[in-house]
């Protein structure tokens, strides 16, 4: 590192496992393809898992890593101009929460702005767990992923345990109220999602039932956009964004309905900075980490055009 003259682009990765399992180990061979394919300087990092530590501890362990390389990105010949942040799954849910802190929270005015935020079938949302991707793929079997798996991820990193997970995945952690008059039900209703989204088999939820108690419970943490970064006010100003979705998954976390809403607020938003949302015909979450180094070889090694990750990378600050 100390020889090399030239200036390179930096990314930040956050490994996904839904704040339960994952780490830099597991999704080695995901980052050393990235940093070679790229040529890049590339940290990945491990932060404490919610079933000792829930939120916010995650985010907080990767706001100070990312802080810290944003810092000192030139001492380690690191263009400060051209930085991507990088998650997926549970870990694009972290990579969308840190790039909204960076950008609204005032204390870090003096940091570089960081130019790229990449999100891999990110976590936006645990408000709704009957979307339409959730009805379509929550109960599949077959799947890796599906709504109790969801609802077990969202229960840990709310509470350290898995308590909530029943109430999740059934939609009773919210009161009926909440379902059709907070700010969170304008920002899912499903009357946003495109028709050729859901399935034939879609059912408009009901909205007429509950659990008042466990809402006033959680309600500040679940409306918290550091926790469900969808729930962000106002996305203007946020860097160009990259997100990649998959077919065969349950709701937000790699479907189309919540990061098809997260891209398009932002577009409408902010003109400056596209969003671009890759769709994956037939993807779907494997085993932590094995997907990506496939589904990034797909994308990067496209011919390269504008919403490529491989192109959004290489032109950061050209």
């Amino acid at each position: 590192m100390k020889h090399r003259k030239e200036m390179i682009a930096g990314v930040v990765f956050i490994p996904g496992g839904g704040w339960i399992y994952g780490d830099s180990d597991s999704y080695h061979g995901v980052t050393v393809h990235i940093a070679s394919k790229l040529h890049v300087m590339l940290v990945s990092i491990d932060y404490r898992k919610a079933h000792e530590h829930p939120f916010p501890a995650a985010v907080d362990d990767c706001e100070k890593a990312t802080i810290w390389f944003l810092k000192n990105a030139e001492r380690l010949k690191v263009d400060p101009n051209r930085i991507a942040i990088v998650g997926e799954g549970s870990g694009g849910n972290l990579a969308a929460a840190i790039t909204q802190r960076l950008r609204f929270d005032e204390k870090h005015n003096t940091l570089p702005s960081v130019k790229l935020q990449v999100l891999f079938y990110p976590m936006l949302q645990a408000f709704d767990f009957n979307t339409p991707s959730y009805q379509q793929n929550g109960k599949d079997s077959s799947l890796l992923f599906t709504r109790a798996a969801s609802a077990r991820s969202w229960s840990f990193y709310m509470h350290g345990n898995d308590a909530l997970v029943e109430e999740l995945a059934t939609n009773n952690h919210t009161s009926s109220s909440a379902k059709t008059n907070s700010s969170a039900s304008k920002i899912l209703s499903h009357d946003k999602i495109k028709y050729k989204l859901k399935s034939d088999n879609y059912v408009t939820p009901l909205s007429n039932y509950g659990n008042e108690d466990t809402y006033k419970r959680i309600q500040l943490i679940l409306e918290n956009p550091d926790f469900n970064p969808l729930f962000c006010d106002d996305l203007s100003g946020l860097p160009q964004t990259y997100i990649t979705v998959g077919e065969f998954d349950v709701a937000e976390k790699t479907k189309k309905d919540n990061e098809t809403s997260f891209g398009n607020r932002q577009s409408m938003n902010d003109k400056q900075n596209p969003r671009s949302r890759p769709h994956c015909p037939h993807a779907t979450a494997t085993p932590i980490g094995s997907w990506a180094l496939t589904a990034t070889t797909t994308v990067g090694t496209a011919p390269t055009r504008p919403g490529t990750m491989e192109s959004s990378i290489l032109s950061m600050g050209k």
